[in-house]
């Protein structure tokens, strides 16, 4: 049994971006991920995947037939966020070349010109983390890395919600710039 990074590409679209794929919570169904693929993959790569992603983007349901991301949705999906207070400093990762526009703008939840480029597809929430490892590791995958600190107490306390995801992802839906350091 390995890690199918081609098969959590194609899980992570299907079940984030593909209204078709699941139903309002997010869930799909491991048979219909399988069938929906262009090459064959099997159920024992996905339960793979969801088993060994390191950063745990998959969860199965307790029934063992299906699955969803925890978060990284574009279509609107109900996954049981438990709204929470941040803690005082949370970090996003970003690429360098986005650092200019995130400061004159804050941080969106939806990608801008995101028609434009098909990897990069609107989000209903922006992502944050705890530790500044993981933001620099998320960083990295867009270009040279850039971690944001982000004021998350101050923004709760001005009215701002917050979300955590099963795997600690912090969410909210905008970042202001006066909260970005």
């Amino acid at each position: 049994m390995s890690y199918d990074t081609e098969v959590s590409k194609f899980m992570a679209y299907h079940l984030r971006h593909d209204p078709k794929a699941v139903d309002t919570q997010g869930w799909s169904t491991i048979s219909y991920i399988i069938g929906i693929s262009k090459t064959p993959i099997t159920r024992q790569q996905i339960l793979d995947v969801i088993e060994h992603n390191e950063k745990k983007r998959f969860i199965l349901h307790q029934d063992g037939e299906r699955v969803r991301a925890r978060q990284g949705h574009s279509v609107p999906v109900d996954v049981g966020l438990q709204e929470v207070v941040p803690p005082a400093t949370l970090f996003h990762g970003t690429a360098s070349r986005y650092v200019e526009s995130i400061y004159e703008e804050g941080m969106k939840s939806v990608v801008p010109n995101a028609h434009k480029n098909a990897a990069r597809k609107p989000r209903l929430h922006v992502h944050l983390s705890e530790n500044e490892f993981t933001a620099r590791t998320v960083g990295a995958r867009h270009g040279s890395p850039v971690v944001l600190v982000v004021e998350a107490r101050a923004m709760y306390d001005a009215g701002h919600k917050f979300w955590v995801s099963e795997n600690g992802v912090y969410l909210t839906e905008y970042v202001p710039p006066g909260y970005i350091q």
